[in-house]
């Protein structure tokens, strides 16, 4: 037998059940997120079992994003309205109480904070009772399987990527915002987070932009490769075989409304994409990389799309110039 001592507490465990646990811990737990880990730690210090509550605590406890977000939001509501009224202040991020109490005046001050807890996550479990009861639930289904992706970044869930979508107030419920159909959008909650409190932008009406556009609709049926955040397609007119196009799922017109989230994704992605390219057809020797940002330019479809355009030797008798053979005269110089 082995014996693993968890919290003073001692739990026998088969050796073998301790091998092949070890071995999935060390060989087949791959880590793509915390979860895996946290589970079995759990079962581990809870004699073999854990509530899942008691897990999902113990994992927020660790999300640094957020912390990090309650960190800012501490620093906003709660710290504005105890300083206005002398109750706390903030010095070196730490909340300071504006008086000194006794023990017995500090007890029953303690009592009260509780009383007050409770009593809001009371109320705040009804409300979403309630919010269910009159078609919250159904409410969410009907958005969620409208939009099917998050209205700013456009990322989508599957079974490869950890995507989570949210039903976003676009108006805060701190501000006034209703729970009405008309005041909810889906974003995924890395916008979501971004988003918080500070904006009230609809990006529903982003949306509607998207239904004649040719990528938005034929990028999910088309796409070679697919991420969060790109579709990547052949171009229907290649100026080579091969060319390709890198389209991003938020519909943006210019490179330019592009995050530095998606920027980087871009770099990564165009790498993965040469290795295919050089992988199935070797006398590829070269690339033309680019945007057509804007009509003047040479734009044609107002969605951002990144061209990487093989070149073979010989596809042209003299290549010499490059993108600058886009205005002719100016190719050779």
């Amino acid at each position: 037998m082995v014996y693993y001592l968890f919290d003073d507490f001692l739990w026998n465990l088969n050796m073998t059940d301790a091998i092949n646990l070890k071995d999935f811990i060390i060989n087949k737990m791959k880590m793509t997120g915390p979860y895996q880990a946290l589970v079995i730690l759990n079962c581990l210090q809870n004699n073999g079992e854990a509530n899942l509550e008691i897990i999902a605590k113990d994992l927020a406890s660790r999300d640094q994003e957020s912390i990090d977000y309650y960190v800012e939001r501490l620093k906003v509501y709660p710290k504005q309205v105890l300083k206005n009224h002398n109750v706390a202040h903030i010095k070196d991020n730490k909340f300071i109480l504006d008086s000194v109490f006794k023990e017995e005046e500090k007890q029953e001050l303690i009592d009260l904070c509780f009383q007050k807890l409770s009593d809001w996550y009371v109320k705040n479990a009804k409300s979403t009772s309630q919010n269910e009861n009159n078609g919250w639930g159904l409410l969410r289904f009907n958005l969620l399987a409208k939009y099917k992706k998050c209205l700013l970044c456009g990322a989508r869930p599957d079974l490869n990527n950890d995507v989570e979508l949210d039903v976003d107030h676009i108006v805060p419920r701190s501000k006034g915002g209703s729970d009405n159909l008309e005041n909810l959008q889906i974003l995924c909650s890395r916008c979501n987070r971004a988003k918080s409190n500070n904006s009230s932008e609809d990006f529903r009406e982003k949306e509607s932009t998207k239904l004649d556009c040719l990528f938005c609709n034929e990028g999910p049926t088309r796409s070679i490769i697919e991420n969060k955040y790109f579709w990547v397609i052949r171009d229907n007119f290649p100026v080579t075989p091969l060319h390709t196009l890198v389209i991003p799922k938020v519909h943006v017109t210019s490179p330019f409304e592009m995050d530095d989230g998606l920027w980087k994704e871009l770099g990564h992605l165009s790498r993965v994409i040469r290795e295919s390219i050089l992988s199935e057809d070797p006398t590829v020797k070269g690339f033309n990389l680019g945007f057509n940002d804007g009509e003047v330019a040479g734009q044609t479809i107002f969605h951002v799309h990144f061209h990487i355009i093989p070149r073979r030797v010989g596809d042209h008798e003299n290549p010499r110039g490059g993108i600058r053979g886009i205005i002719p005269n100016k190719k050779d110089y």
